[in-house]
């Protein structure tokens, strides 16, 4: 449910903001574009880094438990 949430808002958040100020919202989204563009090794090094840790404690409380 929570992973749907978030799926849907990056969906529907530029798009109201389309339809209320549709110059500015252009110039955002564009912004963001750039941004993830130039930054996209480390985010993915942080999303893979998050996964990982987070299998390994699961692994190791399961291996525990």
């Amino acid at each position: 449910m929570l992973f749907n949430s978030i799926m849907f808002a990056l969906v529907e958040l530029p798009i109201i903001a389309y339809l209320v100020n549709p110059e500015r919202a252009a110039g955002l989204v564009d912004n963001l574009s750039d941004w993830a563009m130039s930054h996209s090794r480390g985010i993915g090094i942080v999303v893979a880094s998050v996964i990982g840790l987070w299998l390994v404690i699961k692994g190791t409380v399961n291996l525990v438990s």
